[in-house]
């Protein structure tokens, strides 16, 4: 062996250790074979023919024919059943792990083995999905956790690019360096609980290489813009503007203007103003201090809307041209009408 060989060696009979120590010894089957109505019946046909009593011997011979058949089919199921778990919990030899230790380094771009912390870190190559580079990624597998159904692995970018909306995803089933794994759970634990480490290797790239937008962190779609907090759309850098207010993404066909101070604002931080209905932020509105309605600074005159000053001098001239009628009104009551020419 070269000196690459032999460190796959010592890696492969390392995880064959934590596999033998893992192995549990299956309980025996619970249902018990009914060997006792066997033995009962067959000292009692002993018994009936020694006695030659015809009419028992009758009797007891079909019942015992049928013990004889349900015992051969509860020993049979049995039996079957102590090899099939025999099978399956019998671990893996370190030859055969070191096989699937040579299959993996010449499969994928590098494998290197962390004794200390008894890892295994596989490199991929570089993935891109819909157009997207995602770069290479490592995969970290923990080699203590191999044979339970649960294994802890890690798969980590090596040249991350995540979405712009969030720098924790790398992968569109990848947060924080946690795979989703979706529909391969269970055969990734299958592969586990067999030593099976290639194939634990090629179904976790193969999971990496594809993309199921109805369970993805981030859609692809998505991933070099932020979705527009109005509408919903994702939009680029170039496309989107920040509300002025509560610095939201907001995209230019959604951003609009404040009249008074300028600012850019989102439908949540604008209002409309009750006479121009033009948009304005909170702090360049104002109530009336007749109606109590919110208008910009224009449509304010010293704090009352256009439309009280209206109301207010139509009143003033209604009451300005009832005045005269309610002097002549009282002149002639008191006999001051003027005496006509």
């Amino acid at each position: 062996m070269n000196p690459r060989q032999k460190m796959l060696w010592r890696a492969a009979s390392a995880i064959a250790e934590v596999y033998a120590r893992r192995q549990e010894i299956p309980p025996l089957p619970s249902e018990p074979l009914p060997i006792d109505a066997v033995t009962r019946l067959t000292r009692m046909m002993r018994h009936a023919n020694r006695r030659r009593y015809r009419t028992a011997s009758a009797v007891l011979r079909p019942r015992l024919e049928r013990a004889l058949r349900d015992l051969a089919v509860v020993a049979t199921t049995q039996a079957e059943r102590l090899r099939a778990e025999r099978r399956r919990t019998q671990p893996p030899l370190a030859g055969t792990l070191y096989w699937d230790l040579r299959a993996i380094d010449d499969e994928f771009p590098r494998l290197e083995v962390d004794f200390k912390r008894q890892l295994l870190l596989v490199a991929t190559d570089p993935l891109e999905l819909a157009e997207v580079s995602l770069g290479p990624f490592m995969i970290a597998v923990h080699w203590q956790t191999l044979g339970a159904e649960q294994p802890n692995y890690e798969v980590m970018a090596l040249h991350p690019n995540p979405p712009d909306s969030n720098p924790g995803v790398t992968h569109p089933h990848v947060v924080d360096d946690r795979l989703c794994e979706g529909e391969g759970t269970h055969v990734l634990q299958a592969a586990s609980v067999e030593g099976r480490l290639h194939d634990f290797v090629l179904i976790l790239r193969q999971i990496l290489q594809t993309y199921n937008e109805s369970s993805a962190y981030v859609d692809l779609d998505r991933w070099h813009g932020v979705p527009c907090i109005d509408c919903g759309a994702s939009v680029d850098a170039e496309e989107r503007g920040l509300c002025g207010r509560c610095d939201a993404q907001v995209c230019d066909e959604c951003v609009q203007s404040c009249e008074g101070c300028g600012d850019s604002l989102c439908h949540g931080c604008r209002e409309e103003c009750s006479g121009c209905d033009e948009y304005a932020c909170r702090s360049c509105l104002e109530p009336c201090s007749d109606c109590s309605k919110d208008y910009c600074h224009q449509c304010l005159t010293e704090g009352v809307c256009d439309a009280c000053l209206e109301e207010k001098e139509a009143a003033a001239e209604a009451e300005a041209g009832t005045a005269p009628q309610v002097a002549a009104a009282y002149a002639l009551c008191v006999g001051q009408a003027p005496v006509p020419a």
